[in-house]
This record gives C-alpha cells, sequence and structure tokens, in this order.
C-alpha cells in the first residue's frame, strides 16, 4: 500500500536516527538524506503514471513497459506491484479509476 509506505517514510523523516541498518547492503549512515531521497523518487514515479495514464486507458503491463525502459524481466512483476500500489493510491484519492483491466485518469 503506498500510502502506507509514504507514511513510513514521514516517521522516519520525522526521527533522529544516525544510521540504519537495512536487511541487507551496507549501513546507511545518512538517513535523513536517505528517507528523502526514497520520497522523492516515489513521487516522481507517481507522476510518471499519472503521465502516461493521462485521458488514456492503460494496463499494468504497458505502464510498466513505459515506466521502466530496459527492464530486467526478472524484475517486471514487481514493477508491476509497485505500479499496482501507486494506482491503488490514486483511486483512494479520487485521480484515476479503473476500468476493468485497465486505467485512466479522473
Amino acid at each position: 500500500d503506498m500510502a502506507d509506505y509514504m507514511a513510513s517514510l514521514d516517521k522516519l523523516r520525522r526521527r533522529q536516527d544516525r544510521v540504519y541498518y537495512p536487511a541487507h547492503g551496507p549501513p546507511v549512515t545518512n538517513p535523513q538524506q536517505y528517507v528523502r531521497h526514497l520520497v522523492g523518487h516515489r513521487m516522481q514515479r507517481e507522476k510518471q503514471i499519472l503521465g502516461l495514464i493521462d485521458g488514456q486507458l492503460r494496463t499494468i503491463p504497458d505502464i510498466v513497459s513505459n515506466a521502466y525502459p530496459g527492464l530486467d524481466p526478472r524484475l517486471t512483476i514487481a514493477a508491476g506491484g509497485s505500479v499496482l500500489a501507486h494506482l491503488r493510491d490514486l483511486e483512494r484519492r479520487g485521480l484515476v479509476e479503473q476500468q476493468q483491466e485497465a486505467w485512466t485518469t479522473r
């Protein structure tokens, strides 16, 4: 759920942590900058998705192929899940609607 994810990032942003120890990868020694980057990336992806479906009917696979050019095919399902999370959040906010297997702006 993208709304939950963004809310969790906001909670992290308000904390004063000095280091994050993720489940994989090295420690994150600049947590505030890292969280700002994650929020900015999600906002850019949301804007991109809205631009792709603006006044058109688009399926998730179509959105993925346009939003993630050159994507490793092994990551297609994960990218589709991310797009769906954005679309559900945008739908709750009244910005998009689903019509059968496709999505469009309202």
